[in-house]
């Protein structure tokens, strides 16, 4: 976004909780125009670009003074919930999904195979030892 003057200010707020106001350049960039990028932030991909007239915040709002209020804490608190809650979902899927394709390396199914009665046998004491581990925070200890 930028002033009158030239001066370009970036807005950058992160999961709807917490942003961040900075001065890009004090002079020189074309006066008063004014764009948005809005991405979503579950899936990055999604996004939409506004110019001018349809940018979402005023450059009024970004250029003000900024004063912390304490009685705002419990929406950022909230958004950050969500955000690491978002954040374990992605996760628990990346490393399930990985003991999954670990296993079937392990068990010699390969791409496009069939799964045999060993393939599955070794595969599911393979994910459910891993499983056990994960939600028990316990080793499993071998005979």
């Amino acid at each position: 976004m930028s002033d009158a003057s030239g001066a370009v200010y970036g807005y950058f707020r992160i999961y709807g909780a917490i942003g961040w106001r900075f001065l890009l350049c004090a002079t020189g960039a074309p006066p008063n125009r004014t764009q948005s990028l809005i991405s979503n932030p579950y899936d990055n991909k999604i996004y939409e670009l506004a110019a001018d007239e349809k940018a979402v915040l005023p450059l009024a709002w970004i250029a003000a003074e900024w004063n912390l209020d304490i009685s705002e804490m419990a929406p950022v608190t909230e958004r950050l919930g969500y955000l690491m809650e978002h954040g374990q979902k992605v996760s628990q899927h990346l490393m399930i999904d990985a003991w999954v394709k670990e296993a079937c390396k392990q068990s010699g199914c390969n791409e496009g195979d069939y799964f045999t009665e060993q393939h599955l046998k070794f595969i599911s004491e393979y994910v459910s030892k891993r499983m056990y581990v994960y939600l028990t925070k316990k080793p499993i200890r071998s005979n």
